[in-house]
């Protein structure tokens, strides 16, 4: 017999939702107040016209901009992105980073999301990059910083860490993984 898993755990009236990894809810009030604000009152495409629907539309994506920029220190409000969801960001990073026509090495690891992992094996697939799968220690699933060194090689575009898996709950050590491959200039995208 198969019992349904509710994301819901606790008593009913103070239930806590363990699945926002995959999607966030309930959403705050606020959040649902202003969609339907946008949706009833603003309706303009951000940056495609001069129209007082358009421009409010784009003033609320600047402000939504300078606010994340805030949040994780970047520097330049206009270095945000908003894609629809993290599959499509991290499709995104992952296909950019490559370089056409020349070398492409990306590191991963076993305990990376399919999201991630997928396209990588698309890639290599496809010929356009060679692929490191890092392991991951069979009592805990942690990755090993210095294996994530080793794999590093001079044509080395990427390397790509999941810091708490979804699936154990496993919390990699991405300081000193961040910190190898930045010593080597490569990017890492967690």
């Amino acid at each position: 017999m198969i019992f349904p898993v509710s994301p819901w755990v606790g008593h009913p009236a103070r239930r806590v939702y363990l699945d926002n990894a995959a999607t966030s809810f309930p959403k705050p009030p606020e959040v649902a107040r202003e969609m339907l604000r946008c949706l009833t009152e603003a309706g303009g495409n951000p940056g495609r016209g001069a129209y007082a629907e358009s421009q409010e539309a784009s003033a609320i994506v600047a402000r939504c901009r300078r606010a994340v920029a805030r949040l994780v220190g970047a520097p330049d409000p206009s270095s945000i992105v908003f894609t629809h969801n993290c599959t499509e960001s991290l499709n995104l990073v992952i296909h950019g980073i490559l370089h056409p026509g020349q070398a492409n090495h990306l590191i991963c690891t076993v305990m990376d999301h399919n999201s991630v992992l997928r396209p990588m094996h698309e890639l290599r697939h496809r010929g356009l990059a060679e692929i490191s799968v890092v392991p991951a220690d069979g009592t805990q699933g942690r990755i090993d910083p210095e294996a994530v060194a080793g794999a590093i090689r001079p044509h080395t575009r990427l390397v790509a860490i999941c810091h708490a898996s979804n699936v154990t709950g496993t919390i990699q050590p991405t300081g000193p993984i961040i910190r190898a491959a930045h010593a080597r200039n490569v990017p890492v995208l967690v």
